[in-house]
């Protein structure tokens, strides 16, 4: 279709030529036939015709067109899906913050601005160590303000226990491979985040009478503690510590 109007003018001047062929000897006079105007009226006619089609062409966006200012990347539709770098892209703020660990932590966040998984983990992992601790030395009255009375009843419980048997327990060490969030609600006014953690103990359980022998137990464990408190508070208690068959029950 783009060379239709040069076919044309091939024909106006395929036509032209016939007829001047077959002119009469006054052609050679001053004035002009039919078909010279028409011959000069079609050249004229295409003439103007090429020169609108250039300019449009020239006015029309490119096809591999860029986006941004001087300083950015230029972006073409036909340029290749390799990933890009763009400048100052590391200085950029996300508008919406990272997804969280677990999708339960969402409503949490919402309600408490300065709420974070990471502080709240931080946080978790000194619980467990300073519990761990607080057990051995049979000193829980010190951190009962970190948990609620059936859980501070239950410590003391595991105490006993060890008593019974004649022993006391010496902590060496208390070594955490890794502490998740494993589950976390918003239901009835509070909120409820329950961290599995993965550790190593180190203990040494002493006889209460000097007569027996030290009993070093090196443990790994899996266990998962619940932590709540009422929405709008600062301070978590320790409700929970459930080993991994009964968090799976």
């Amino acid at each position: 279709m783009k060379r239709f109007p040069f076919v044309l003018l091939l024909i106006f001047v395929f036509i032209y030529s016939i007829s001047t062929s077959h002119a009469a000897p006054s052609s050679n006079s001053a004035t002009f036939s039919i078909f010279d105007i028409l011959f000069i009226g079609a050249i004229i006619f295409f003439i103007v015709r090429a020169l609108r089609g250039r300019t449009s062409r020239n006015n029309n966006p490119k096809d591999d067109w860029t986006l941004g200012g001087k300083d950015q990347d230029s972006y073409s539709p036909t340029a290749s899906n390799e990933p890009r770098t763009t400048p100052g892209a590391d200085k950029i703020t996300s508008l919406y913050p990272e997804q969280t660990t677990h999708k339960g932590l969402r409503p949490i966040e919402m309600s408490d601005p300065n709420f974070t998984e990471g502080d709240f983990l931080a946080a978790a992992r000194e619980v467990f160590s300073t519990v761990q601790q607080a057990k051995a030395n049979e000193e829980l009255e010190q951190i009962e303000f970190l948990m609620d009375k059936a859980m501070l009843n239950q410590l003391q419980e595991d105490i006993a226990t060890w008593r019974k048997e004649g022993k006391r327990v010496q902590l060496d060490s208390a070594t955490i491979h890794s502490a998740l969030v494993a589950d976390a609600i918003q239901q009835m006014g509070t909120d409820c985040i329950t961290v599995k953690f993965e550790a190593t103990l180190d203990r040494t359980f002493l006889p209460v009478d000097v007569e027996g022998e030290p009993e070093p137990v090196h443990e790994t464990v899996t266990e998962y503690w619940r932590f709540m408190r009422n929405i709008g508070e600062a301070a978590w208690q320790l409700i929970g510590v459930y080993d991994a068959d009964e968090y799976e029950e």
